[in-house]
């Protein structure tokens, strides 16, 4: 089994057993489905999120970014702008 495999075995257990996960929890899936070249897998994680994300949140997400050669530096940029936004209200 690769690690892909693997994440998203474990996230869909999470949703089979109605786990309500926290942050440590949403921020160690954004960073294996980033690692695992699944950017989209962690975008989707963190609009799961139902509490607002942090800044560590953000460096996972950053770091799933890198894993999209394509479109990756573009995402990076709407995250850290969306980030800075949130942060000004």
């Amino acid at each position: 089994m690769d690690g892909l495999t693997r994440a998203k075995h474990l996230y869909d257990i999470i949703i089979e057993k109605c786990y309500n996960p926290n942050d440590t929890n949403y921020n160690a899936m954004i960073k294996a489905f980033g690692r695992c070249g699944d950017c989209q897998m962690a975008f989707t994680i963190v609009d799961e999120m139902v509490c607002g994300t942090r800044w560590s949140t953000i460096n996972f997400l950053l770091e799933a970014c890198i894993s999209d050669k394509e479109a990756g530096f573009r995402h990076a940029l709407l995250v850290w702008s969306r980030k800075l936004i949130e942060k000004k209200n």
